[in-house]
């Protein structure tokens, strides 16, 4: 018995081009659960080092994205250094954000990887 399959490149753009359609919406998920986690961590960071005075500004931190794969996380409102009513607000600057980003960028990068494996292999 012999079997024989043969195929052509026209056999396999439909199969390239549904595959390469679905990758913004995929990257678009991506970076909402990106985001969403980066929130999360910088909430978490926040409660943990805030004082008596700071207890609850981990909810002015809010996430949203803001184009179709691009997104952002922090704080809402002024922040230290910034003129606040009739006085200054002094104090270290926030570090929240900055610490969430480090812990976010790795695993945004796997992500993203992964993403990629999955288009190209």
């Amino acid at each position: 018995m012999h079997i024989s399959a043969s195929t052509t490149i026209g056999d396999l753009i439909p199969i390239m081009a549904r595959d390469i359609g679905a990758t913004p919406v995929e990257a678009a998920a991506v970076v909402k659960r990106n985001v969403d986690q980066g929130l999360s961590a910088a909430q978490r960071i926040a409660r943990a080092a805030s004082g008596p005075h700071g207890r609850f500004f981990y909810k002015r931190y809010t996430s949203e994205m803001t184009g179709a794969t691009t997104g952002e996380w922090g704080p809402e409102g002024p922040v230290a250094g910034v003129a606040v009513g009739g006085g200054w607000r002094n104090g270290p600057p926030n570090t929240d954000i900055p610490k969430s980003g480090d812990l976010q960028a790795a695993k945004f990068y796997k992500d993203a990887a992964d993403l990629a494996d999955s288009r190209l292999w």
